[in-house]
């Protein structure tokens, strides 16, 4: 007895079916997935919240210019810059 085409391409589809659940899978996919997300909470840096300000473009061409020099970039210069005010500032609020 002769298979219909339709039939034919359903155990096709069964087949590719079976050997896609069959195949090994990446580790990064799957459990592997959830390891390397574990690893990569370890490493993660304190959390940081995204800041606008405006500023003068020289103060932000001299900003570059000494963020190049400074391990961080930007970021650090400025965390930098606000930790050492904040530090000299009077507790009321006084600078």
């Amino acid at each position: 007895m002769t298979m219909k085409k339709t039939d034919l391409y359903k155990n096709l589809g069964k087949q590719i079916e079976r050997q896609n659940k069959a195949a090994n899978r990446p580790d990064r996919f799957g459990d592997g997935a959830a390891e390397i997300g574990k690893r990569e909470k370890k490493t993660v840096a304190p959390k940081s919240v995204p800041l606008t300000c405006r500023l003068s473009a020289d103060l932000v061409t001299r900003l570059r210019a000494h963020a190049q020099t400074v391990d961080g970039g930007v970021s650090a210069v400025v965390e930098m810059a606000v930790a050492r005010w904040l530090d000299e500032v009077k507790p009321d609020g006084d600078a």
